[in-house]
C-alpha cells in the first residue's frame, strides 16, 4: 500500500516525515480505536494522517492560528474559496475603512512596505466572505505564504534584510521568498483543493489549552512543544506573528514597545 500524501508543512517539530512509523508502531501493538484525540495538534500531520486512516479526529491547540489550519485539513471537507476571491481580498474596497496595524507596526521586520499593505488589507477583508469555509481557507493560504516567504519560515527575528539583500550561497530560497502573494494563493489553493476530503466521520479542531480540554477519545496521541535549556525561543515567539494575524484588533495591545516587536505578540 503507498504512502499516504500529506500536506506539506513548514512548522518546527513537524512530524511529517515520522507519522507514519508512529502509525506502524500503533499498528504493531494492535491497539484497537476508532477515534483519536491530538491534543498538542501543532501542524496537524498526526491529525490528518488519523483521518486518512479513517478515525473521528478531535484536534486540539491552544494557537487560534494552528486551530484554524486544523479546521481546514481534518474539521472541514472541502475548499470553497476560488483564486478570483483569494486575490480580490489583497485589494482594497473603497466602501470599507481600513487601518494599517501591521504597516505601522512591523515595517521592516519580516515583509516589504507593500507585502504589510497587502496583509493588511487581506485580513480586514477576509472577514466579509460569505462562510466559516471560506474564511478557514483564506487564513490557510495567508499563513503558509507568510511563512514560506520567510527565511528559516519563522517569526523571532528581525531578519527581512536577510531576504532582501541575499545574492547567493547555499541557504535560502531567494526565488520563493520573492513570489507574489498571487503567485502562493493560487498554489496552496492547489493545495487545498488536493487534499481537503470527507473520511464520513465528524471530525473538530478546537482551541484549548491541553490542560483544560475536556473532549474524550479511544487514543490520545500527546506530543508537546519543545523547549530548548538555556533558549529564550519559545514555539509562541517562533509564530506569533501568525497568531497576531488571526486577533488582529488586538495586535498592538499585546506588543511591549519597550522591546523589540518582533518577540512580543
Amino acid at each position: 500500500m503507498p504512502s499516504i500524501k500529506l500536506p506539506i508543512t513548514r512548522y518546527y517539530g513537524s512530524k511529517r516525515k515520522l507519522v507514519e512509523k508512529i502509525w506502524k508502531e500503533l499498528e504493531k501493538h494492535e491497539l484497537n480505536f476508532n477515534s483519536v484525540l491530538d491534543i498538542f495538534g501543532g501542524t496537524g500531520s498526526f491529525s490528518y494522517y488519523a483521518k486518512k486512516k479513517g478515525k473521528t479526529v478531535i484536534y486540539n491547540d491552544i494557537f487560534l492560528f494552528n486551530t484554524i489550519i486544523g479546521r481546514k485539513l481534518v474539521q472541514q471537507n472541502s475548499n470553497e474559496l476560488s483564486i478570483e476571491q483569494a486575490i480580490s481580498l489583497l485589494t482594497r474596497n473603497p466602501n470599507r475603512e481600513y487601518t494599517n496595524i501591521i504597516s505601522k507596526n512591523f515595517q521592516g521586520i519580516y515583509f516589504t512596505d507593500e507585502e504589510n499593505e497587502q496583509i493588511d488589507i487581506f485580513i480586514q477583508n477576509l472577514q466579509y466572505l460569505d462562510n466559516e469555509n471560506q474564511r478557514a481557507s483564506a487564513y490557510y493560504i495567508l499563513f503558509q505564504s507568510c511563512i514560506i516567504k520567510r527565511p528559516y519560515n519563522l517569526f523571532h527575528r528581525n531578519n527581512l534584510n536577510l531576504r532582501v539583500n541575499y545574492t547567493n550561497g547555499s541557504f535560502g530560497n531567494k526565488k520563493t521568498w520573492e513570489r507574489t502573494f498571487e503567485e502562493l494563493f493560487l498554489r496552496f489553493l492547489n493545495e487545498l483543493n488536493e487534499f481537503c476530503f470527507d473520511n464520513g466521520r465528524k471530525n473538530i479542531a478546537i482551541n484549548s489549552s491541553a490542560l483544560d480540554c475536556r473532549y474524550q477519545a479511544d487514543l490520545v496521541y500527546i506530543d508537546p512543544p519543545y523547549f530548548t535549556e538555556n533558549s529564550n525561543t519559545s514555539y509562541h515567539s517562533k509564530y506569533h506573528f501568525l497568531e497576531g494575524l488571526t486577533h488582529y484588533n488586538q495586535i498592538e495591545k499585546n506588543i511591549n514597545f519597550l522591546r523589540s516587536v518582533a518577540t512580543n505578540i
